[in-house]
């Protein structure tokens, strides 16, 4: 063959795509849907020890980004983009870990122990993101690989829907709480194992059942939040937004000006009727089951609960929620006032 004759296999043309071109990590953490995006950065950077920032992103407004908190929930245009190329990973699983399909509802999602007592009357105040997320000992038992459950950041998730346990949201042990690391930090040993830094198992700590009132109401909010809706005998339809209004104005009858020594009588005969086999507090799983309670029979027990407490009535605690936007504000009137007839 000449010297100067092209070799068949020289005269094959590849074509390369983009995405196989621009410079791409090898898959190191392979990553679960339903994963908190956050805690997969830092399970992909573990091998490297390096933070999440260092070891993945180039561009500056990528980390600032993620260093809020915030902002992984729904993340802007381009940023799931240039991970996906980044990683290698498929951009729909990328999706999956984050809620981008959802409108963002940061005086929800974002407030930790959302309908926990003391959350209650803060929901006026100026927000920070929460990176506080809870856990549940069973499914890390069960995980061939532990990992964070985007559901679990929500500050209105306190149930574990598989198992119908309250979530821990922090070490029995040492009682630090469970909070996501910014994305700056090195990879802390534990986020990515089944024991807390204090070197305890989350897999032997102590989990209480979830009463199945609470675990109803909190997987009716769970299917409704993609959509924005809440769907409840004897209440209809409503926008999620107005839902969770109405389970802040219910709160606030048992919470807000009530004496103690009523709201102690009051919960002892919602216990009753419940067959609890704990006593009303003041955490977010209580919220929830108190709130169920009521809109089993709204507005009956609604009324039920400002008369033996004595604090005004639903439609009177209205003028406590102001801050509330328009359409939210006039549907929960329109409600209220439906149900004083």
């Amino acid at each position: 063959m000449p010297p100067n004759e092209v070799l068949p296999v020289e005269s094959m043309e590849f074509k390369v795509s983009a995405r196989e071109r621009s410079p791409c990590l090898p898959p190191i953490a392979a990553p679960i849907p339903g994963e908190a995006l956050p805690a997969w950065l830092y399970r992909f950077s573990k091998p490297m020890g390096l933070s999440a920032a260092t070891f993945l992103f180039e561009e500056q407004a990528d980390v600032e980004l993620l260093s809020d908190g915030r902002s992984w929930r729904t993340p802007r245009a381009g940023f799931l983009e240039r991970l996906a190329a980044r990683t290698g990973t498929p951009l729909s699983v990328l999706k999956s870990m984050t809620f981008s399909d959802w409108t963002e509802s940061p005086d929800a999602d974002e407030v930790a122990w959302r309908f926990a007592r003391g959350r209650v009357h803060k929901v006026q105040r100026k927000l920070r993101p929460s990176r506080r997320y809870g856990i549940c000992p069973r499914c890390l038992a069960s995980d061939a690989v532990p990992y964070v459950r985007k559901l679990w950041t929500l500050g209105w998730v306190a149930i574990c829907e598989e198992h119908a346990l309250v979530l821990n949201t922090a070490c029995f042990e040492c009682r630090a709480m469970f909070i996501m690391p910014q994305i700056r930090s090195t990879l802390p040993r534990w986020l990515t194992s089944d024991h807390c830094r204090c070197g305890a198992s989350m897999i032997k700590q102590r989990a209480r059942a979830a009463h199945p009132f609470a675990s109803r109401l909190q997987s009716v909010l769970i299917a409704g939040r993609g959509e924005q809706r809440f769907e409840w005998a004897g209440l209809g339809t409503l926008t999620w937004s107005t839902a969770v209004a109405l389970i802040d104005l219910i709160l606030g009858l048992a919470w807000i000006g009530s004496r103690a020594d009523l709201r102690r009588r009051c919960f002892e005969q919602i216990e009753y009727e419940l067959g609890a086999t704990h006593r009303l507090g003041n955490a977010c799983h209580d919220g929830l089951l108190i709130a169920a309670w009521v809109l089993e029979r709204w507005p009956d027990r609604a009324h039920w609960l400002s008369g033996e407490l004595k604090v005004p009535s639903p439609r009177q605690q209205l003028v406590l929620w102001e801050h509330l936007p328009t359409d939210v504000h006039e549907a929960l009137q329109t409600l209220l006032t439906r149900s004083d007839r």
